[in-house]
């Protein structure tokens, strides 16, 4: 796909992480559907963002296993992966850390996000367990994709990938 030299960076994440939600708020487009009911993305989306494409792509583990094996094929594409976890949920699950050792092994870029900064009891300790698990080895940023908590910080990081 041909995007006139934009670079292309692909948002990953299980689902319900507000991938979605992400993408929404830093390209304003009010038509982005976001649902609190997994599978509301069923495939990959493109959505210009300043000099990138952001790639919308569908939940992992959703219960529509066919979408789960599509994404994780797809990965081998991506030169840029934003690793999307929740923060309020399980992060850095045992599928997430392979999905982590998986995009390393592809050599792809990573950046990982960790969402829903406003409703978790510790992020300091969530932090400071996915650098940890990824032996410190990514940039981590810690957002609210919901109300734009460090949203500023993720857009400095993202204008860095090329």
């Amino acid at each position: 796909m041909s995007f006139d030299g934009k670079t292309e960076v692909a948002i990953v994440g299980e689902v319900n992480t507000g991938k979605s939600t992400l993408i929404k708020r830093l390209t304003g487009n009010q038509e982005i559907k976001v649902s609190p009911i997994p599978g509301e993305t069923v495939t990959s989306k493109y959505y210009s963002y300043k000099d990138l494409v952001l790639v919308d792509t569908p939940g992992l583990n959703d219960i529509n296993k066919n979408i789960t094996k599509k994404i994780t094929k797809e990965l081998k594409n991506y030169k840029n992966v934003v690793l999307f976890l929740n923060a309020a949920g399980t992060v850095l699950s045992k599928n997430e850390l392979d999905l982590y050792h998986k995009l390393k092994k592809y050599k792809v870029n990573i950046l990982i996000v960790i969402n829903k900064v406003d409703k978790a009891d510790s992020i300091d300790s969530v932090i400071r367990y996915v650098k940890q698990k990824t032996e410190n080895d990514v940039q981590i940023i810690a957002i609210s994709a919901k109300t734009g908590e460090n949203i500023e910080q993720l857009e400095k990081a993202l204008q860095n990938i090329k």
